[in-house]
């Protein structure tokens, strides 16, 4: 049996693949310092072959809850999206979770009223998917303000264009931010050894990203320099580096 499971939760247009060259590194690594060690990236619900499963970040975790292997030591991470999906398992079965990364992700949205004006721009956006297609509406997706540091390579885009009009929007609708229950309550109670990645150019998400390392009781916040919101594409090595000083860290190995 490994000794360590790795999982990894891409975010909103992507899929599982967007995850293989960081997984691959990170158990390359852990493996040369005599850690054995799987890694599932799958494909959330809305996205690649996901596409026809649509479900509320609580009900997902009842999907994601099947990747781990009792009694091998799991850790996962996050991005955006797959953050929120992250936090969400931790917060209703947190021993399914015994180190975890988060990058470029939130806990959710306290105040109503900004909530609910973030459920209508949602709504708004799966409406724009349902008008434009997937290849449209994903051109204007990686046009945004946060992913102006990306460089969308073809194989980004061609992983991205696995996903269907009707994942997309149903994705927007279910697990959206609006759509999220703000968790931030839970975490103060959350003992799990965490690493939060942001991009100090996502002035936004790096100040989300200090709240929640002071929130978790064990997280340490770990700034990207010269880097957006985009880190899967961005910064590769740094989550990578991550991922292996937190697993060594959780098997009691050396982290250098």
């Amino acid at each position: 049996m490994p000794d360590v499971t790795l999982i990894g939760l891409h975010g909103f247009t992507q899929t599982g693949s967007h995850w293989h060259e960081i997984m691959a590194a990170a158990h390359d690594r852990l493996v040369a310092r005599g850690i054995s060690a799987v890694w599932r990236c799958p494909d959330l619900p809305g996205h690649g072959a996901a596409a026809e499963q649509s479900c509320s970040l609580d009900d997902a975790v009842e999907a994601l809850r099947d990747l781990v292997t009792p009694g091998i030591p799991t850790v996962w991470a996050g991005y955006s999206m797959g953050g929120r999906h992250l936090l969400h398992v931790v917060a209703r079965e947190p021993a399914l979770v015994d180190a975890m990364v988060l990058i470029s992700t939130t806990a959710g949205i306290d105040d109503a009223e900004a909530r609910a004006e973030r459920c209508r721009l949602d709504e708004q956006r799966a409406q724009e998917v349902e008008a434009l297609g997937v290849h449209e509406f994903l051109s204007r997706w990686t046009s945004m303000d946060m992913f102006s540091t990306m460089a969308a390579t073809p194989n980004d885009m061609a992983e991205r264009q696995r996903n269907t009009v009707t994942g997309l929007a149903a994705s927007l609708r279910d697990a959206g931010t609006g759509a999220q229950q703000p968790l931030w309550s839970h975490l103060a109670g959350v003992d799990i050894d965490t690493i939060v990645l942001s991009g100090d150019l996502d002035t936004k998400f790096t100040a989300i990203a200090e709240r929640l390392s002071g929130t978790l009781p064990q997280a340490e916040h770990r700034r990207v320099a010269n880097c957006g919101h985009a880190l899967l594409a961005e910064a590769p090595r740094d989550i990578a580096d991550a991922l292996v000083d937190i697993t060594c860290r959780r098997l009691g190995y050396p982290t250098t």
